[in-house]
């Protein structure tokens, strides 16, 4: 199977620019024909709508988000810290304007199964709330072989590298209580750029096999040997990331990652200069690659 992942920008702290999502995203979508979408980034817009259920649906696309209730939740903490931390300038929920995680699973590719963790959010998990937990959403499938595969797509906020630290044990605890394989997939804010953050080492968090996701938690750490996904003042970097863990009998291969900017050719946005593209386009226009990568559930 194909799975993607795709910040599209929609930025939620600023939500009173926010007009639509550009046809070109949509377009890009569909030609790159993945089984499984995962957008970070999503946000409600005017036309999210006419996104999901005529362009994506058109093509064969169920779409899953966040129950509407589990958004008026985020909204409750987002504006009890907001008045709580008023210094914190990283405010991502502005109010009517949430970053969700978007999953969209092409039909007939794998079936959703019926489950009651299915668009859960992490709001359940002891001690955890939405100032201090990632962009999320489950989807649960079940495959031919009626074997069943999770597919978490998250975010992990930009910010304070203790409070990033806290989205990642938020997200694992949740990971780490599920029975069957899993992949998370989307925007970990987090690369070989993160050398200098005691909380936030690269090394000693992610890449490391005797680190923290791989070696204590003993999950598979994924990301395309060759590209970038983002540039950050000039800087390339990786941050779009694949985690996995199999089960002692079975495993999850990932093979052909890949970071793709071919979507810049599809917008004038992106085309001031084809020497220098442009890479830090306004609101609305992913700023990040496309990480595609195919995915097996395997026997060892």
């Amino acid at each position: 199977m194909k799975i993607l992942t795709w910040n599209i920008q929609l930025q939620s702290t600023k939500g009173k620019d926010i007009k639509y999502i550009p046809d070109f995203v949509a377009d890009e979508l569909i030609y790159q024909n993945a089984d499984i979408i995962v957008l970070t980034e999503f946000v409600r817009v005017s036309n999210w709508d006419i996104f999901l259920h005529e362009k994506l649906a058109g093509k064969g696309y169920k779409s899953f988000y966040l129950h509407d209730y589990t958004l008026k939740e985020i909204q409750k903490h987002a504006d009890e810290y907001a008045k709580n931390e008023p210094k914190n300038k990283n405010k991502e929920n502005v109010k009517g304007h949430i970053n969700e995680i978007l999953v969209a699973i092409k039909k007939g590719s794998v079936k959703v199964k019926e489950s009651e963790n299915n668009l859960g959010s992490l709001f359940a998990e002891k001690g955890f709330n939405a100032n201090n937990l990632p962009n999320f959403l489950r989807v649960d499938l079940e495959l031919a072989d009626k074997k069943t595969l999770t597919i978490v797509g998250t975010r992990i906020r930009s910010g304070n590298p203790g409070h990033q630290r806290e989205q990642l044990d938020g997200l694992l605890n949740h990971l780490d209580k599920i029975r069957n394989p899993v992949i998370a997939i989307g925007d970990f804010n987090a690369g070989s750029h993160y050398t200098k953050k005691s909380k936030w080492n690269w090394n000693d968090v992610f890449e490391s096999d005797k680190g923290y996701l791989q070696g204590e938690k003993k999950y598979q750490l994924k990301t395309p040997a060759h590209g970038f996904s983002n540039v950050n003042r000039g800087n390339l970097n990786s941050i779009d990331h694949i985690i996995s863990k199999g089960l002692e009998k079975e495993e999850i291969e990932i093979s052909n990652l890949n970071y793709s900017w071919e979507f810049m050719s599809r917008d004038e946005e992106y085309r001031y200069d084809s020497k220098y593209p442009n890479f830090y386009p306004k609101v609305c226009f992913p700023d990040h690659a496309i990480l595609t990568a195919n995915i097996e559930i395997i026997k060892k």
